[in-house]
């Protein structure tokens, strides 16, 4: 993502931003950081302001944590319900990443489990409870945003459409020499 963010900038195209929070790792802040270092406008807004400005957004960009070969990624908490919104007010949701995050099980069907995160640090657990005998801060730190939601992939190989990743990381892990597990195609028909 601050790939295409830099090339902009080198190509005088400065964009205005919608950057949330991401209160969880701080994920927004160095965004903002680098890209305004380049020229381009911030806005810097709490998470859950983000449906406010969804309406008058071109276009969402999120990184990835992991991809899967059913076109499928995973990110920071709060990227399922952005692409929700997204799809529902018709805004196109692209994922910039490189090929080399895809899960080479999901080939065969599997995907690890997302795995729980203890938040008690970052919301001041438990001093900032009386009962903190009966608070967790315990949830996912990644979502799932399923290929349905996605527009397309941006990668160094190409734009490419979700129900095509399987092929195209495929070709890409052979290339690099990764073995592939054998298993049934989960790649869908365009």
């Amino acid at each position: 993502m601050m790939a295409i963010l830099k090339r902009l900038a080198e190509t005088g195209h400065q964009v205005e931003l919608i950057v949330p929070e991401s209160r969880c790792l701080d994920g927004g802040r160095p965004i903002v950081k680098e890209a305004t270092a380049w020229g381009h406008s911030a806005r810097y807004i709490l998470d859950m302001a983000f449906s406010h400005f969804l309406r008058k957004t071109d276009a969402i960009l999120i990184g990835a944590e992991t991809i899967f070969a059913n076109g499928d990624c995973w990110n920071t908490i709060g990227s399922y319900p952005i692409a929700v919104l997204a799809d529902a007010c018709r805004v196109p949701f692209y994922v910039p990443t490189e090929l080399i995050k895809i899960d080479s099980g999901s080939f065969i069907g599997m995907q690890k489990p997302i795995k729980p995160h203890d938040y008690s640090e970052i919301l001041n657990y438990p001093a900032s409870f009386e009962h903190s005998d009966l608070v967790s801060c315990v949830s996912p730190d990644l979502d799932n945003v399923p290929a349905s939601l996605i527009t397309a992939y941006i990668t160094p190989n190409g734009v490419i459409r979700p129900e095509h990743i399987w092929s195209e990381a495929r070709k890409f892990l052979e290339g690099i020499g990764v073995p592939i597990l054998q298993g049934h195609s989960t790649e869908t028909s365009a």
